[in-house]
């Protein structure tokens, strides 16, 4: 009877745990388990992304989906935090791996699974507008930018502006621009306007008012409205205290002097005086390579020259605007045709500025001034030391965006020759070293151009036809479309 009785309370109490292990409080604790064992392997892998074993990332995203796919099943009025936080992490997997489309999956399940108005939506759809325009998806991250326009300003620092969130309204005008329904672009050209001018508003003295202002201008310039920009900068003038950020706003103020056609001594005091009253701000040197321009507009080319080398000695750490002023003697030496000179300027601009668009194009420049000038010779001897330099390049920095872009330089420079085999073989090159959607653009767009110069229209036809059928959002589809169906005709 003993034995019965223990035997009988055993059974019960096996019962009762077995009941107990089914409750939806038993299984969100399992998955508690399982979701805390994803974020360890999680941390393991944000140590170094890069260097993390595939084998982490699958086993992280294994149970993460274990974890939605689970909660699925419980009682519809859950706390699906578990949910949201397994979706957020599996689009960051995904990011590090570089795969957009299905970041963009996730992101996607985390606002349906979380609604409108919940935590984290605003970032999520930031981040989903950024992945659309990386994948060319236009229109889609149009929209994703207009949901998050008016909530943006609340999450900017002011003092410390993240670059990407006070991009976005300018990129949100800059894609709709090209939407051809009547009364758009102006449309989101004043959405855009009311966040920048905002910001000036409430903080005109920060460092989110100088970006600010940078955009705004862009923006007013893109539409030639130069006397509303002119107004606008004058009035932050009059408000602004901060010595820092005056220099700012008399230079966009004398770049837009230049685009208005203003009397040229005037733009010139104007530049001067930067220089002068503000000599330690960042703004010099691009003040001084508006001079040098305006001079070697006017054919002055010793005294352009002493602003440019004054940029490349004095701002070399500002690389890209040191690149630009080398550029710019090289330039001047060829327009007052001192060639052999110009030669040795173009040569230690690819030499010492050889990361920069510049440095980049300037020995396809070489060979393609001695070709302008039938020098056979000396142009095929260029060529192929342009050559050589792009491919050591592509050896130095694989599979990046510069590697691409010496990539393609290697296809100018026979298609310059009308080695067209070679250069097909070279832009077909691009899309294994930039692996994204520009690239595979670019390698499209440059087959078309070659196929077009010699003559083989069906195979251009069907290159543009490429780009406007796998990337219909972006705003050139319809143009390469068109230009397809012409050639075949």
């Amino acid at each position: 009877m003993k034995r019965m009785n223990r035997t009988l309370t055993v059974f019960l109490a096996f019962s009762v745990w077995a009941c107990a292990e089914k409750t939806p409080e038993f299984e969100r604790y399992q998955l508690e388990k399982v979701f805390f064992k994803a974020q360890k392997i999680v941390k393991r892998i944000y140590i170094n992304p890069r260097l993390a074993p595939i084998s982490d990332y699958e086993d992280a995203k294994k149970l993460l989906l274990q974890v939605v796919s689970s909660f699925d099943s419980l009682d519809s009025n859950r706390d699906n935090t578990l949910t949201r936080l397994s979706l957020l992490t599996l689009a960051q997997l995904e990011l590090l791996q570089e795969n957009p489309q299905e970041a963009i999956r996730f992101y996607n399940l985390y606002l349906a699974e979380a609604g409108n108005g919940k935590e984290n939506e605003l970032s999520v759809r930031i981040n989903l507008g950024i992945l659309y325009e990386k994948i060319l998806a236009y229109q889609n991250a149009a929209r994703e930018y207009e949901k998050v326009l008016d909530g943006l300003i609340d999450i900017i620092d002011p003092n410390k502006p993240q670059p990407y969130l006070m991009a976005i309204p300018f990129q949100y005008t800059r894609i709709v621009t090209f939407d051809h329904q009547e009364g758009r672009p102006q449309i989101s050209d004043d959405r855009s306007t009311r966040v920048y001018h905002e910001i000036l508003r409430r903080w005109p003295n920060s460092k989110a008012a100088l970006v600010a202002l940078n955009y705004l201008s862009l923006i007013l310039l893109q539409n030639q409205n130069y006397d509303q920009l002119q107004e606008i900068l004058q009035q932050q003038l009059e408000v602004t205290k901060d010595s820092l950020i005056v220099p700012y706003i008399k230079f966009f103020q004398a770049k837009t002097m230049i685009l208005q056609g203003r009397a040229v001594n005037s733009v010139i005091a104007k530049l001067q005086s930067i220089i002068q009253n503000f000599p330690q701000s960042e703004v010099v040197p691009p003040a001084k390579l508006e001079l040098g321009k305006i001079y070697l507009g006017q054919r002055q080319y010793e005294k352009s020259r002493t602003f440019f080398k004054d940029i490349v000695t004095q701002h070399f750490k500002n690389y890209n605007i040191a690149a630009e002023a080398q550029e710019q003697i090289a330039l001047s030496f060829e327009l007052e045709g001192r060639w052999d000179q110009a030669l040795n300027e173009y040569r230690w601009l690819s030499k010492q500025f050889e990361t920069s668009m510049p440095g980049l194009t300037a020995p396809l420049k070489i060979a393609n001034y001695y070709l302008s000038r039938n020098n056979l010779s000396l142009a095929e001897q260029a060529f192929n030391e342009a050559i050589e330099f792009y491919q050591e390049l592509i050896r130095k920095y694989p599979k990046s965006m510069l590697a691409a872009m010496a990539q393609e330089q290697i296809s100018k420079c026979f298609l310059a020759q009308e080695k067209y085999d070679q250069a097909v073989d070279a832009v077909k090159k691009i899309k294994d070293i930039w692996t994204n959607s520009a690239g595979t653009i670019s390698t499209y767009l440059l087959l078309g151009k070659i196929y077009e110069a010699s003559n083989q229209y069906t195979l251009a036809a069907k290159a543009y036809k490429e780009i406007a059928t796998q990337f219909p959002q972006h705003p050139l589809a319809p143009f390469f479309d068109e230009k397809a169906r012409q050639l075949l005709n």
